[in-house]
């Protein structure tokens, strides 16, 4: 949605530097329309992705609730 409000105006409100504005837009991935669909991901690269480290971590949840219902089978009285 565009408003008729300038920016340096938008940013002397918000206290925002406009350089901020000008580089994440320059920076933004867009559709073949122009249409902003994303930002890249700030930050230095990890050697392991989004993806494989949410795996991971599911891995280890599901591991410890394992751990768990043995610990609790084994603490009930036959």
């Amino acid at each position: 949605m565009e408003l008729d409000v300038g920016r340096k105006r938008v940013c002397d409100v918000l206290d925002a530097p406009r350089s901020t504005i000008y580089a994440r837009e320059a920076a933004a991935i867009r559709d073949e329309t122009g249409v902003v669909i994303a930002f890249p991901k700030r930050g230095p690269r990890t050697e392991v992705s989004d993806e494989a480290l949410l795996e991971l971590i599911r891995e280890v949840i599901a591991m410890r609730a394992r751990s768990r219902a043995r610990a609790i089978a084994r603490s009930r009285p036959i």
